[in-house]
């Protein structure tokens, strides 16, 4: 799905994902992302983000699956991965509200990656 149909993952991946990625659909996905591309569209993450997720963790380190999907509506927010943002952006504020709700589970020891702590509120 990435740019010039070089799919970017981790190589481990593509044992379990290669007949996903010859499939029918997927082709017919890679080919309106392209022509969507072409039309002048922005899509976002960019295109050697698209499987970010699976490129920065080999699968026998996969202990978790959780799907998500975040609205990203400016220039380097989505980066591939799920509620979270690139560090060079400020936080969009469906994280900052992601954030706040989820802030016992980061009390109580259970983290999400790339989530940053919701920003101190001044009484």
């Amino acid at each position: 799905m990435a740019e010039a149909g070089v799919i970017k993952l981790d190589a481990s991946w593509l044992d379990y994902l290669q007949a996903e990625f010859s499939s029918p659909y997927m082709k017919d996905l890679r080919q309106f992302l392209v022509s969507e591309k072409q039309k002048g569209k922005v899509i976002y993450p960019l295109g050697d983000e698209y499987f970010n997720a699976l490129n920065t963790t080999p699968v026998n380190k996969v202990k978790v699956v959780i799907l998500g999907q975040d609205p990203y509506h400016g220039p380097g927010q989505a980066h591939g991965l799920c509620f979270s943002a690139s560090k060079a952006v400020p936080q969009p504020p469906s994280l900052v509200n992601i954030a706040w709700t989820r802030l016992p589970l980061i009390l109580s020891g259970i983290f999400l990656l790339g989530l940053r702590p919701p920003p101190i509120i001044p009484a």
